[in-house]
């Protein structure tokens, strides 16, 4: 909901309790005299017209703080919100921010400035969000001083190793995206309050051993990271309950750790010993479809989705599971065939209709999980038969 106050516009974003109102470069003193009086909590400020936010002195109580801007360089103004408990970022790579201005931060998301730092003044820092931490050690020394974090999301980073976690005792969750360069995840075997685990496009990994040591770790995530050796290390997690591993090879083979494991979803490849349905409880719904990835990637800023586009590949991806599961229990080889094109012709349509979004990694998920669908079902085969049929 939108609506206006004089000339300052005032959102109520879907799950909000409180309203947001949006700072108007244009009438500053007006959006301050309203912040004021009505005493908003959040405020978001998206003007290309403004260099600083020294204007926040006169807005003191704001406590929820959205910034979206290409032109703001000092962010110097910080230090006057006290009472600042959640920073959302969208601004200039080549900025600077210095965090330990706002010590009474407890949740931080976005973008981060290629300059960043004073983690360590952050001690009541809970979830941190983040793309493009660019830290000049390459690992999360600076950032493990801030010692109170329970959820970390660290997509598109330059690191080497994650040497620092090691001091977030409290970390319950931990997401890596997007770290090519990270080769030394050993620093997370101190982590044993860890429940929550994902790496994902992290291809330079060659040791995963660590994460055996993870004993309260329920859900395990290791997707496009290359290759593991083996995933034996899974055996002393007597907790783990998902554990989805899809387009990472497993170099030795051997899936038969996977049987103790409630839900696992992989990608098959001729040397593995297990097929999907041979794995004990795998089910259809346990599949993640794809476009949960491709929220979340424009949730981050991704431009290459819309709303519309994930949509109708949803409803195209759901109609599929129903004539799937429509088969019965012994479709023949022909139906799912039949089945796989129709839905591949389908998305053949949905990707020209929306200005071709679906790119090389879209093209990857998007195939696997059609096939993923269909061999779960019964339909055999050790190609990738939608190639025959996608334009994308």
């Amino acid at each position: 909901m939108i609506y206006k106050i004089g000339n300052i516009t005032i959102v109520r974003y879907p799950n909000d309790t409180e309203d947001t109102l949006r700072i108007s470069a244009e009438h500053l003193d007006e959006s301050l005299e309203l912040i004021n009086k009505q005493g908003f909590k959040i405020i978001s400020i998206g003007s290309n017209e403004l260099t600083d936010v020294d204007f926040l002195e006169k807005c003191t109580s704001v406590e929820n703080l959205h910034i979206a801007s290409d032109t703001i360089k000092n962010f110097d103004g910080l230090k006057y919100l006290t009472n600042l408990k959640v920073l959302s970022l969208g601004v200039g790579k080549k900025n600077k921010l210095d965090l330990s201005l706002i010590p009474s931060l407890e949740e931080l998301y976005g973008d981060l400035p290629g300059k960043t730092q004073g983690f360590s003044n952050l001690s009541k820092l809970k979830i941190v969000v983040v793309s493009g931490y660019n830290p000049p050690s390459k690992n999360l020394s600076e950032l493990g001083m801030a010692e109170n974090i329970e959820e970390l999301r660290i997509r598109q980073a330059n690191l080497e190793t994650l040497e620092g976690i090691e001091r977030l005792s409290k970390l319950r969750f931990l997401e890596v995206y997007g770290s090519n360069k990270l080769n030394d995840i050993s620093s997370i075997s101190e982590l044993k309050n860890l429940t929550g685990l994902e790496l994902e496009n992290c291809k330079s990994i060659r040791d995963f051993s660590s994460i055996g040591s993870l004993s309260n770790l329920e859900s395990l995530t290791v997707v496009s990271c290359g290759s593991m050796q083996s995933i034996s290390f899974t055996k002393s997690l007597d907790k783990l309950k998902f554990f989805n591993f899809d387009r990472t090879d497993v170099e030795d083979s051997d899936l038969s750790y996977c049987e103790r494991i409630p839900v696992v979803y992989f990608t098959e490849k001729r040397h593995f010993s297990h097929k999907r349905k041979d794995i004990k409880g795998a089910k259809i719904d346990q599949i993640p479809l794809p476009t949960v990835f491709w929220r979340d990637r424009m949730n981050d800023g991704d431009d290459t989705f819309t709303n519309e586009s994930i949509n109708a590949s949803e409803k195209a991806l759901n109609a599929y599971i129903q004539k799937i599961n429509g088969l019965g229990d012994t479709p023949t080889q022909k139906k799912l065939s039949s089945l796989v094109k129709k839905v591949i012709l389908k998305f053949n349509k949905i990707n020209e209709k929306y200005d071709y979004f679906i790119e090389t990694m879209e093209r990857e998920e998007l195939a696997e999980y059609i096939l993923s669908v269909a061999e779960l079902t019964g339909l055999e085969t050790g190609d990738d038969i939608t190639e025959q049929w996608r334009e994308w």
